[in-house]
Order: structure tokens, then sequence, then C-alpha cells
């Protein structure tokens, strides 16, 4: 189990300028088992840009339900098959095409989904401290919406 420290907020970005700006990307599909306000499980394929495709079963349980900035988090690769034969008709399904940028040596996770209309901007930390002190965003950087 790790401790996944992460901050989301809206972004501005146009997918043209993600595109432009991003080192590499991938087309993401999550089905949510189970999802709350303080806990999800998904699992979780990923088809990158080169062709590769992993899938995972990821857990993610909040330390404080005031506070989503830190999560446990248990991911296991697992197998394609696992993943296709699990119905996304009967579970909630988000697909999106998430694109990596490199800003001043923090990589950010710009998420643009097929069903929604809003981009989302991620941002993980090494520790809760570095998160609440970071200063340092890009102009195309909204609201908060971590919690």
């Amino acid at each position: 189990m790790t401790l996944e420290i992460e901050r989301k907020f809206l972004c501005t970005l146009t997918r043209e300028e993600a595109i432009r700006l991003s080192f590499t990307s991938r087309s993401i599909e999550s089905i949510y088992l189970e999802n709350t306000p303080t806990s999800s499980t998904r699992v979780v394929k990923d088809i990158h840009d080169d062709g590769q495709v992993i899938c995972k079963w990821t857990e993610k349980r909040s330390l404080d339900p005031a506070n989503l900035l830190a999560r446990n988090e248990i991911e296991h690769v697992m197998p394609i098959k696992v993943f296709d034969s699990i119905n996304s008709k009967v579970y909630p399904t988000v697909t999106k095409h998430r694109y990596l940028i490199n800003i001043n040596d923090s990589i950010w996770e710009i998420d643009f989904f097929d069903d929604y209309d809003f981009v989302i901007a991620e941002l993980e930390f090494t520790s809760i401290k570095e998160a609440d002190e970071f200063v340092n965003f890009p102009e195309w950087i909204g609201l908060e919406v971590t919690n």
C-alpha cells in the first residue's frame, strides 16, 4: 500500500495546447466497482501512445473524510482478459485522454473526458507539506477541486 498525495484543479488548456505541451499521452477507461466520497475501487485500462496496454485494479481510501489530499492506494496489474470480462454497462465508466506535461520539473496530468465538458489537471507530491506549500502554478490552472 502506498500513500497517494495529489492536488486536482480545473484547467483552461485546450486539447491542442495539451498536445503541443505534452511529452506523452494515453487513453484511459476506468470502470468503478465502488465509488463513495471517501473510497473507490476501480479497474483501469491504459492504452499508451506506443500501443502498450496496461490494466490495473486500484483501490483508494482517504485518510480523512474532510480532506482528500492524501489517500491510501493499492494497485495491482491485472490481465487484460479480466478487465475485458467486466461489463462496463453495469458499472459507471469514465473514459478520458491524459496528457503528461513537464513544467518546472513538475509532471502535470491533464485529463480530457469523453463525456464531460471540463478538464482536470492533477499534480502528485511526495509529502503533504510539499503539497501544502506548492505555489508554482502554470497560468492554465484554475479552481482547486481536490476535495
